[in-house]
């Protein structure tokens, strides 16, 4: 049974608090709690929602008996760091279709691969989607109304669960 396990994680911010000052208009400093926690809110959002991860995770992905490796994540493969028996590296091939072909595992050996997955940068429509989140969310406050949010969903939907990034 395969064993997925995350290593580190280090998020990069898509968008800023300048940047969601500007966007909003918002010229003094009283609210800038409020906004920070709008634009964590709606970035958190959008990860949970597409499965994207905006910045970079290193992941280990633990298995035996298997030759051919689907690392299919929402995220797209940054770099396959490693692979591993008991510490030894071996022989894989990237198939480039988000598969490894393991070479030098034998069916009761347990492999180790060690990958990174992220986005960094986030692409603009995503940053523009957590834009109009945070501004949905400072102008109706407690009142928002779901259908006002259909562009949120509508721009991060082509980013959810693909597990391709052209």
């Amino acid at each position: 049974m395969a064993k997925i396990n995350q290593i580190s994680l280090t998020p990069a911010p898509v968008v800023d608090l300048a940047e969601a000052k500007a966007f909003l208009r918002v010229d003094f400093n009283n609210d800038d709690t409020l906004i920070q926690s709008l634009i964590d809110q709606a970035t958190e959002e959008a990860q949970s929602y597409t499965g994207v991860i905006f910045g970079e995770a290193v992941y280990t992905y633990e298995d035996k008996g298997n030759q051919r490796v689907w690392l299919n994540w929402p995220s797209p493969v940054v770099s396959i760091d490693s692979v591993q028996v008991d510490g030894s590296d071996i022989e894989y091939t990237d198939n480039l279709d988000g598969s490894l072909t393991i070479t030098g595992a034998g069916s009761a050996q347990l492999f180790t691969i060690t990958y990174t997955v992220g986005m960094d940068p986030a692409p603009k429509d995503v940053a523009s989607a957590i834009l109009q989140r945070v501004k949905f969310g400072y102008d109706w406050g407690d009142d928002l109304p779901y259908d006002k949010l259909r562009f949120f969903d509508r721009i991060l939907f082509r980013y959810r669960n693909t597990g391709y990034f052209g």
